[in-house]
């Protein structure tokens, strides 16, 4: 938090399988716009990433390199590296384009192939800045328990904003990343309820593209029946035919009897 107030963007990733006095040990990466007079870096060109990493792995198919090594095992030893390789590198500057630093996901096509056949199940937890650390570290701690490690977590920094439903305080977020298997589905799921629980319990808050679990008793928890209520009288003048609604919104508002289901 020291650095990011003058960076134009800054990342942070956190090692899920540290223990002890390591839980919660991670990285800050901080970006700045570079001054470019000749505008050349605008072009889309620019952005484009190399067909194949490190010259010789084509870029679409690295997924496929990827697939075999979504196991604890080797998550763990990925994770150790990436600290170490990080560790190593603190300070030193390099030129990315726009593209690699803001979707480091898609710095892989169809990376999302990696997490098969189970697929991932994520959880974004948004907490204060004062109990955001005590917080992130018992999602950590709980999911260490539970014996299932995230494969990747992302810590950001954040600003409140003026909107009713605002999921962001002035604080931080921490996501998690879960891989499914057959042996574990059940016992994430409830890890998963877990978890939210305790976010609920710190004073925090969902962002709710990114669980598929939360429903309207845990997420009236985070939001107060007083915002509820007023996104409710917005909802009943704006739309009383019930038209704009999904799956979601049923599932973290219920279904309130005077909206209609369509279809």
């Amino acid at each position: 938090a020291e650095h990011t107030p003058t960076a134009d963007y800054a990342v942070g990733w956190l090692d899920g399988f540290a223990t002890g006095s390591a839980l919660g040990r991670g990285l800050v990466e901080r970006a700045d716009f570079m001054d470019v007079p000749d505008g050349r870096t605008l072009a889309p060109s620019a952005q484009d990433l190399p067909p194949r990493i490190a010259g010789v792995i084509p870029r679409g198919e690295l997924w496929r390199v990827m697939r075999p090594a979504f196991t604890d095992p080797a998550m763990r030893l990925a994770n150790a590296g990436q600290f170490q390789r990080g560790s190593l590198s603190a300070g030193h500057l390099h030129t990315v384009p726009h593209a690699q630093f803001h979707f480091f996901h898609d710095y892989v096509p169809n990376w999302k192939r990696a997490w098969l056949p189970g697929g991932l199940r994520q959880l974004q937890a948004f907490f204060p800045a004062a109990t955001a650390p005590a917080a992130c570290a018992e999602l950590l701690a709980r999911s260490q328990r539970a014996g299932i490690h995230p494969y990747l977590c992302v810590f950001k920094q954040h600003r409140r904003d003026p909107f009713l439903l605002s999921y962001q305080p002035d604080g931080f977020s921490l996501s998690l990343d879960y891989h499914v298997t057959t042996r574990n589905a059940a016992r994430l799921d409830a890890l998963l309820r877990e978890l939210r629980a305790s976010v609920a319990d710190a004073g925090g808050n969902f962002y709710l593209a990114k669980d598929d679990g939360l429903d309207a008793a845990a997420y009236a928890r985070t939001v107060g029946p007083d915002r509820i209520a007023q996104f409710s009288v917005l909802k009943q003048r704006l739309d009383p035919a019930g038209v704009l609604q999904s799956d979601l919104y049923r599932r973290v508002f219920g279904k309130p009897p005077h909206l209609r289901l369509w279809g």
